[in-house]
């Protein structure tokens, strides 16, 4: 799993080779959180974010009883919005070949 740390310097060796100027951490670093916060704005805001390689898809988790593990108790468990990660077709056939 790449980190944060990671993902900002692949912005930067990407800013390189398209652009041959070198970005500094700082400059990368604030690239790499702009577009997290636009994409975490966007599916706050109740929108499907679809990106290149993958679309970031909302959904509903229906209300359930499930069961406290230390007292036995019911426990309702609300209803409640997910993401899941759908890789895209072009993404898919990358990753397997």
């Amino acid at each position: 799993m790449a980190t944060k740390t990671e993902l900002v310097s692949k912005v930067q060796e990407v800013n390189l080779a398209r652009t041959g100027e070198k970005l500094s951490n700082d400059e990368a670093t604030l690239r790499t959180e702009d577009v997290i916060n636009a994409i975490e704005q966007m599916l706050v805001g109740g929108s499907d974010v679809t990106l290149g390689f993958a679309k970031i898809v909302q959904g509903v988790q229906a209300a359930c009883t499930k069961k406290n593990p230390q007292t036995g108790e019911p426990i309702e468990v609300p209803e409640k919005r997910v993401t899941k990660w759908k890789a895209m077709p072009k993404f898919k056939e990358k990753l397997n070949s």
